[in-house]
C-alpha cells in the first residue's frame, strides 16, 4: 500500500472515531436537551395563557372579580378579635368600571395602605388565581385616645393613637361608649395627619405613659392620663403628670415626672408595681404619690366586726 492510500485510510478512521464520540455525546446530553426544550415549551405555553387571560380580561363587558384580604399573623390576632380588620379593610377603595388585576392595581392598593394609617410596612401582595389580592402588613394597634382640637373648627375630639405615638383613622366626639379606652388629656399641640406621629413632647410623654400603661393587667382600670401639668408648666409644686382612675374620677394618682426624666423619683416599673397594688380588689385606691411613695405596701383593712359583748359595754359607757 502506497505512502497516501495509509494516509487516507488513517484519516478516515480518525474521522470515523470523531462522530463516533460526536454521537455518543450526543446521546449522554440528550435528556438534558429533552429537558431544556420541554421546559420551554412550558414556559411559553404560560407566558401565553396569562397574555390570552388580560387579552380576555380587557374585552368590553368582561370585568374581573377583585377581593381584597388581610393575612394576620398570630402575633397580631388583636386585628380580629378587637374588630379592626373591616375597618382597616374600609380604607381600600377598588376603582370603578373594569378591574385589571395587575401590577398598577396591586401598587395602588399598596399605596393606599400606606396612606391610611393604619399600617407602618406592608410586607407582601399576592394575587391569588380566584381573584383574590392577599395582603401581609404590619399593622397599628391603637392603645389610646388623645383628647386635642381638629385644626379650622377647634372643637375638642378624641383621635387614637398607637404606642408610637401615631394617629390613626378616625376622630371621636364621645368615647363613652366606646369601650374602656384609656385617655391622653392635657395635650396642647395640634393633632398632625393621619399616619404621622405627634412630635410635641407632652404627647410622647403621656403616649409613652399610656402605652406602657396598656401593657399592664389593670389598664382598663385607668380611665386617663393627664400631662396638664407636664413639666410643670401650670405648678412647679404638683405632681407634672396624674392617672386618673376609671372607678373614681376624684381621686388621681400623682405619677410624677416623664418617664427618663424622673429626678430622685421610683423608676417607671417601681410606680407600676405600686399602681397595680392600688388596682387590686380590695384596696382603698386612695391618692397617693407615686414619685415618692416608695417600698410600702397597701393591704386591705380586714373585715372585723365587734363582738355582741363587746357592743353592749359600749352603750352602757
Amino acid at each position: 500500500m502506497s505512502r497516501s492510500g495509509q494516509r487516507r485510510g488513517e484519516d478516515n478512521s480518525a474521522d470515523a472515531s470523531t462522530w463516533s464520540s460526536l454521537r455518543a455525546n450526543v446521546r449522554a446530553f440528550k435528556p438534558i436537551i429533552s429537558a431544556v426544550f420541554l421546559v420551554a415549551f412550558l414556559v411559553s405555553v404560560v407566558v401565553g395563557l396569562e397574555r390570552l387571560e388580560r387579552h380576555v380580561e380587557r374585552q368590553p363587558g368582561q370585568k374581573a372579580t377583585v377581593r381584597v384580604e388581610l393575612d394576620v399573623p398570630p402575633d397580631m390576632e388583636w386585628v380580629e378579635k378587637e374588630g379592626w380588620r373591616p375597618r382597616i379593610l374600609s380604607a381600600i377603595r377598588l376603582p370603578e368600571g373594569p378591574i385589571y388585576a395587575d401590577e398598577s392595581l396591586l401598587r395602588n392598593i399598596t399605596g393606599q395602605l400606606l396612606a391610611s394609617g393604619w399600617v407602618s410596612e406592608v410586607r407582601r401582595v399576592v394575587h391569588t388565581p380566584d381573584g383574590t389580592i392577599r395582603l401581609a402588613c404590619d399593622y397599628r394597634r391603637p392603645v389610646a385616645m388623645v383628647l386635642t382640637e381638629l385644626p379650622g373648627s377647634g372643637r375638642p375630639a378624641y383621635v387614637p393613637v398607637d404606642k408610637h405615638g401615631y394617629r390613626l383613622p378616625e376622630t371621636y366626639t364621645d368615647i363613652s361608649g366606646c369601650g374602656a379606652w384609656i385617655q391622653i388629656l392635657g395635650v396642647k399641640a395640634k393633632p398632625p395627619e393621619i399616619g404621622r406621629p405627634f412630635e410635641a413632647d407632652d404627647a410622647k410623654a403621656g403616649v409613652k405613659l399610656a402605652a406602657l400603661i396598656f401593657q399592664q393587667s389593670f389598664h382598663s382600670q385607668v380611665a386617663a392620663v393627664d400631662v396638664t401639668n407636664y413639666r410643670g408648666r401650670v405648678s412647679k409644686v404638683k405632681s407634672h403628670i396624674l392617672i386618673h382612675p376609671r372607678a373614681k374620677k376624684g381621686d388621681a394618682f400623682h405619677w410624677g415626672s416623664a418617664i427618663g426624666e424622673e429626678i430622685e423619683e421610683p423608676s417607671a416599673p417601681e410606680k407600676l408595681r405600686m399602681l397595680a397594688k392600688c388596682f387590686t380588689p380590695g384596696s382603698p385606691q386612695a391618692s397617693i404619690d407615686l414619685s415618692v411613695y416608695s417600698n410600702a405596701g397597701i393591704e386591705r383593712a380586714p373585715d372585723i366586726m365587734p363582738k355582741g359583748d363587746a357592743l353592749a359595754s359600749r352603750r352602757k359607757q
